[in-house]
C-alpha cells in the first residue's frame, strides 16, 4: 500500500507532527512524508480568479501544490496531520484547499476523492470545528477516519513536540491508529 503523510504543521523543525510522520512512515515500507511549510506554495491572492475558468491559467501553477495533488492522487491511502489552532486547522491546510482550485478539473477531482484518507488532528482544544469541516469537505468518511490526539492527555506540551516520549501515546498511536489503519481494507 502506497501511503502520502501530509503534515500541515507550520514548524520547520522536530515537533509532534513531524514525529509522529516519522512513527507512521516507518510502519508503511511504501510511504512518502510531505511536510507542508518545506514546500514552495503561494496563498490565492493578487488574482482575477483565472483558474476558475481554466485550471492552467493560475498564475502560481508552477509552485509545488499540483505535485502535492499528484502524490495523494497516486496514493492508495492519505494521512494529513492537522494542528488545531484556536479552534480551527491551521493557516497551511486552508491553503492547500484554497489552491485546490487551480488543480481540479472533473476528471482528476474524482480521482483525488477516491484516494482513501485518514485524519490526525493535534488538538489540546476542542477539534469539533475542524472535524466538521473535514467531514463537510469529505462525503462518506468514518468515525475511525478521524483521530484526535491531545498532548495533554499523555501528560505532555503540545509546543515543546515531545509526544513520543511518552510510552502510552506510542503505544496508543501503534495499536490505535496504525495497526487500525492496516487492518481497515484500503
Amino acid at each position: 500500500m502506497r501511503v502520502v503523510v501530509l503534515n500541515f504543521s507550520a514548524r520547520k523543525t522536530a515537533g509532534n507532527s513531524r514525529t509522529i510522520a516519522a512513527e507512521i512512515e516507518r510502519s508503511f515500507p511504501l510511504s512518502r512524508i510531505i511536510h507542508f511549510s518545506d514546500m514552495e506554495v503561494n496563498r490565492c491572492n493578487k488574482c482575477d480568479y483565472q483558474c476558475f475558468k481554466e485550471v492552467k491559467l493560475c498564475k502560481f501553477r508552477n509552485d509545488d501544490v499540483l505535485s502535492i495533488y499528484n502524490e495523494v492522487m497516486s496514493s492508495d491511502l492519505t494521512i494529513y496531520i492537522i494542528p488545531n489552532h484556536s479552534g480551527w486547522p491551521n493557516s497551511n491546510y486552508f491553503a492547500f484547499n484554497e489552491r485546490s482550485q487551480s488543480v481540479f478539473n472533473v476528471n482528476n477531482y474524482e480521482v483525488y476523492n477516491r484516494v482513501r484518507k485518514h485524519f490526525i488532528i493535534l488538538s489540546n482544544t476542542s477539534p469539533d470545528n475542524i472535524i466538521n469541516l473535514i467531514k463537510g469537505d469529505f462525503k462518506g468518511l468514518c468515525a475511525d477516519d478521524i483521530t484526535v490526539i491531545s498532548s495533554r492527555y499523555y501528560g505532555q506540551s503540545s509546543i515543546k513536540g515531545k509526544l513520543l516520549e511518552s510510552q502510552n501515546f506510542i503505544e496508543f498511536l501503534k495499536v490505535e491508529v496504525i495497526d487500525k489503519i492496516k487492518e481497515k481494507s484500503y
